[in-house]
């Protein structure tokens, strides 16, 4: 009688053993299926089981690169080829609501990119060997309306959005060159160029009506107009701790090559107020409130935050940290 117990025993082991054993094989042919088919496959059989799309729109072999919601319920997308080299597809205009696409625009040899959208204009930066083109297209039907090419070098493009123009400056040695354009139509407005040595790269900023350029002086031109409103020299600004300066509605605020922190008024280049920093520190953010500047800065292994109040140039707060990330301002 034991003995044919222990016989029921072990044969009830033995088929919930094979029962479990038949489970795991179907299990694993279901997953060595699904993972053996097609990328495609793979991707229908997701698809059947998520809610249906609103649209769907076709791309061939191309992946989306950039995406973009415009007004009017208009979506801009670009699309890159799906080859080792990732060049430039196409690029549609899609009504956001119905999937409709209103225009392709194929892309010629050279790689593209988004440079700005307008309310009429769609502009493209292509880069295609030794030249740099900006294409504009109408952004109802997709069609080419101008197209501006420039040589490579050292050239800089920054756009006014208030004044719908677009600025390109380049610097050599001794001559800077600066030409604004309009962003609808592409045509020149205004082109200013000087003589001045330079020792690398200046930095230029642009405010809602001044364009300043920083370097060994300061000039600020007017960003209709182009022409100069004042150069003043406040000694070099740009080192290899440069600082990026920034501004507020009536002031620019920067650390120059000797760690001063200066405020000068934006209209005439006046000095408000000058603040000396230790020639130990390095800067590496600065950011501007109502009130107060906060000055980020390295000082051996440790991060100082220093708080400096805007009309006075009084500094308020000075706090030490050893950790890296003491402020992310």
């Amino acid at each position: 009688m034991e003995k044919a117990q222990i016989h029921l025993e072990n044969a009830l082991h033995l088929t919930i053993t094979l029962l479990f054993l038949v489970g795991c094989s179907q299990w694993s042919l279901a997953q060595q299926e699904m993972w053996m088919s097609s990328t495609d496959a793979n991707i229908l059989k997701r698809a059947a089981k998520q809610p249906k799309p609103l649209f769907q729109v076709p791309i061939g072999h191309s992946h989306v690169e950039s995406m973009q919601r415009l007004e009017e319920n208009l979506l801009f997308i670009g699309l890159r080829k799906t080859t080792p080299q990732l060049k430039s597809s196409e690029y549609l205009m899609v009504h956001s609501e119905t999937g409709e696409v209103l225009w392709r625009w194929p892309c010629e040899k050279g790689n593209y990119s988004t440079f700005w959208i307008t309310e009429n204009q769609v502009i493209l930066k292509k880069e295609d060997g030794k030249k740099t083109i900006l294409l504009g297209l109408n952004k109802k039907n997709g069609r080419q309306t101008w197209t501006k090419s420039f040589k490579k070098g050292n050239m800089e493009f920054i756009v006014a959005p208030e004044q719908k123009q677009w600025i390109t400056y380049t610097f050599q040695k001794d001559k800077i060159a600066l030409e604004s354009f309009a962003l609808e139509t592409g045509n020149s407005l205004w082109s200013e160029e000087w003589t001045e040595a330079f020792d690398g790269v200046p930095f230029v900023l642009l405010d809602d009506e001044a364009l300043f350029i920083f370097k060994e002086t300061i000039t600020a031109l007017d960003v209709v107009s182009g022409q100069k409103k004042y150069t003043v020299n406040h000694g070099p600004v740009q080192n290899d701790s440069y600082l990026l300066p920034t501004y507020d509605l009536e002031h620019l605020y920067f650390i120059d090559a000797n760690q001063i922190l200066k405020a000068i008024q934006k209209s005439d280049g006046a000095v408000l107020w000058e603040t000396p920093f230790e020639d130990s520190i390095i800067g590496t953010n600065i950011s501007s409130t109502e009130t107060n500047l906060y000055v980020r800065v390295e000082k051996g292994q440790s991060y100082q935050l220093v708080k400096v109040e805007k009309e006075t140039g009084e500094i308020r707060l000075n706090t030490i940290n050893n950790e890296e990330l003491t402020s992310n301002i």
